[in-house]
């Protein structure tokens, strides 16, 4: 399960998004949509673990950050922008 509750992430000191939740379980989908700045690439970042939320009540992140293994595994990371 992918969960995120009360979720929020600044940038910069400027607030993209707050309050934000969901819970997703195998098979389900999320689509994450908005306008240049609006967070998109943050939440996706903070969800692989790649950066840390302002605040979250909970949350899950896909990959736990474990020092040994970072640097083998941001080599296998990529971003395809559409």
């Amino acid at each position: 399960m992918l969960e995120a509750v009360d979720l929020a992430c600044e940038r910069g000191g400027r607030s993209l998004f707050r309050g934000l939740s969901f819970a997703l379980r195998g098979g389900e989908l999320l689509r994450v949509a908005g306008p240049n700045g609006s967070g998109k690439t943050s939440l996706l970042r903070i969800l692989c673990g790649l950066l840390s939320p302002t605040t979250a009540e909970e949350y899950t992140a896909l990959i736990t950050r474990d020092e040994a293994k970072w640097d083998a595994l941001l080599k296998k990371i990529g971003l395809v922008i559409n």
